[in-house]
């Protein structure tokens, strides 16, 4: 994949470091998948703000902010302040 980069830096060639980055990089992907897909995760009932349908959501909902379902979500994902 990155066998282009077979430079040594400080006696450690670069390919083995890449290779490992990207190794770990595939296993974090793979636990967060499994956290966010896991069947025991519990559900909030919400109310959507945009269209009013009832929902779930895999977090608490605050009082006086806005709850969206999924097909409203998206609609206001350009919207996030942080």
């Amino acid at each position: 994949m990155f066998s282009c980069l077979r430079y040594h830096i400080s006696g450690v060639k670069t390919d083995s470091v890449v290779s490992g980055f990207v190794q770990s990089m595939v296993i974090i992907k793979q636990e967060l998948s499994k956290t966010m897909s896991s069947p025991d995760r519990q559900m909030h009932p919400a109310t959507c703000a945009d269209c009013k349908k009832e929902t779930q959501v895999p977090f608490q909902p605050k009082e006086g902010r806005p709850v969206y379902c999924r097909e409203c979500l998206p609609k206001h994902r350009g919207e996030r302040r942080f």
